[in-house]
């Protein structure tokens, strides 16, 4: 999010993207109150936000995410973590292919 490097975890489980508080300009959505409760197990209350994520050579453009506070994720994974691709943006492709003894992540339209 605007041009800056972020660590985003695949999260199949997950049918919102989800964004920290650091990436999203969540004061201007402070209205549209939203929570996770379900997929991987990660719950919280965040807002809804519109983002665009550029992952690779593609751009997600004006698309709704969550934003919340995920620093006690970043704590429980022992690293920074400054969002989840969930089903929403993953969704959009015809091939996903998670390749973790590279750390990589495929994705074909």
């Amino acid at each position: 999010m605007d041009g800056k490097p972020a660590v985003l975890i695949v999260d199949y489980g997950s049918s919102k993207t989800i964004i920290s508080l650091e990436l999203g300009n969540h004061r201007a959505y402070a209205q549209n109150t939203v929570s996770t409760s379900k997929g991987s197990g990660w719950t919280g209350a965040g807002v809804s936000a519109k983002a665009t994520l550029t992952v690779g050579p593609f751009t997600w453009r004006d698309r709704r995410v969550v934003v919340m506070d995920l620093h006690e994720l970043s704590i429980s994974l022992g690293q920074k973590v400054d969002g989840l691709l969930g089903m929403d943006f993953l969704s959009e492709f015809n091939l996903v292919i998670l390749d973790s003894k590279h750390h990589k992540l495929i994705l074909e339209r």
